[in-house]
């Protein structure tokens, strides 16, 4: 189960929650699992990480404080690249250059 899908289900199964959450220190799980059931209870629709940061940041600040959470996961997502492509292209044009070097 990745990130963005338990964002966007607002899955709270708390095993698979847990086990996706650990490899995070600063999240807590139960924490998150009670707020995504509150943000089910919203109805809100969405269909992205950018639905949901655009809800959020419109919330009354009463939810907001007690949607810690899942803020927190939102700025997670929306920081973590979503592809390595731009590290790849830097090494291959890295092993080009090492070899122009060496042959000349």
């Amino acid at each position: 189960m990745l990130l963005e899908n338990i964002l966007i289900a607002a899955d709270t199964k708390t095993d698979e929650l847990t086990t996706v959450i650990s490899a995070y220190p600063e999240m807590d799980a139960d924490r998150l699992a009670i707020q995504l059931a509150m943000t089910r209870h919203q109805n809100w629709q969405v269909e992205s990480v950018d639905d949901i940061a655009t809800k959020l940041t419109s919330a009354q600040s009463v939810i907001r404080s007690m949607s810690d959470q899942t803020e927190q996961l939102v700025r997670l997502l929306l920081t973590i690249p979503r592809s390595s492509a731009e590290a790849e292209r830097s090494f291959s044009s890295l092993r080009r250059r090492k070899h122009t070097c060496t042959t000349q």
